[in-house]
């Protein structure tokens, strides 16, 4: 894989990164989504609800941050590999 399409795939993680992270934070907010439910659960003292949307929003930031450091050890070791190559 050549160092411009390694460069290229690493900036497109991180903009999956950024755009996972915004999307939480406007479901938060209260956005459409989780967090629209989550306003309307704690507005109705729903603790469970609430517990329960929490450990998704959770789960959801911890599996793309699981998978993009993967991605980018994985990116990054074909980097070097082929910048060994090269000389």
């Amino acid at each position: 894989m050549s160092l411009q399409s390694n460069s290229y795939l690493t900036y497109s993680l991180y903009r999956i990164d950024v755009i996972l992270r915004e999307t939480i934070v406007v479901g938060t907010v209260g956005g459409v989504g989780l967090g629209w439910q989550l306003k309307e659960s704690l507005s109705s003292f729903a603790w469970e609800e609430v517990l329960l949307i929490t450990i998704t929003f959770i789960s959801i930031t911890l599996i793309g941050e699981t998978f993009s450091e993967k991605l980018q050890k994985r990116l990054l070791n074909n980097q070097n590999k082929d910048t060994i190559l090269l000389y």
